[in-house]
């Protein structure tokens, strides 16, 4: 087997779906709920390989601290998930008048998720993890202001401004609304690469 690379293809995995639902009732001639979920993740593993610069030089047993010197430039894991979830809702009423009957509603989320693993040395080793929820903002039809309204400047815009808005929207990664990550850095004293101190333990 060849050895694993960033850019291969087996590290991108996609997934999609789709529902639609109708309801209706005395009130309500038409409850359309359409959902569209989608993914897209990549991981990418790959095992430490340490450089040792000092293993062949030192031989001497009590120097061992210095012969079991080593550091990995390369993440033991990186891994991207992004998860994406569009709701769109039209409701239409029975006995309003025809300019207010109709109401739509949009919701379009997603959210990211990272994680990064890397063991600098054997004893040093390194985690980082990050989540972020953004909204991907969307102009949609207000019958009250009877016209297509920018959600994030809550002025009129007009249906050719809709596909342009929504697509700089993704480009743009969506707006955040929470981002909270975390990161952890554990070392182990090289008590082993001393001889009289080979049978502690000690991390931090």
């Amino acid at each position: 087997n060849s050895k694993a690379k960033p850019w291969d293809i087996e590290n991108i995995s996609l997934s999609y779906g789709q529902s639609t639902s109708f309801k209706h009732n005395p009130v309500v001639s038409e409850d359309k709920l359409q959902t569209k979920q989608g993914s897209i993740d990549y991981n990418f593993s790959l095992t430490p390989k340490y450089i040792e610069p000092f293993k062949k030089i030192v031989k001497n047993k009590n120097l061992k601290i210095i012969s079991d010197f080593n550091f990995n430039l390369i993440p033991n894991s990186l891994s991207v998930r992004n998860n994406l979830d569009r709701k769109y809702g039209k409701r239409v009423y029975r006995f309003a008048a025809p300019k207010y009957s109709t109401w739509e509603d949009v919701k379009f989320g997603w959210g990211r998720d990272y994680t990064l693993n890397w063991d600098f040395t054997r004893l040093l080793k390194f985690n980082f993890t990050a989540q972020n929820d953004a909204i991907v903002d969307e102009i949609t039809y207000n019958p009250l202001k009877q016209g297509y309204i920018n959600p994030l400047t809550n002025r009129v815009a007009s249906v050719e401004d809709k596909k342009p808005f929504v697509r700089k929207n993704i480009s743009n990664f969506g707006r955040t609304k929470d981002y909270r990550h975390t990161m952890t850095l554990s070392y182990s004293l090289p008590t082993r690469s001393i001889p009289f101190l080979d049978w502690v333990q000690v991390r931090g």
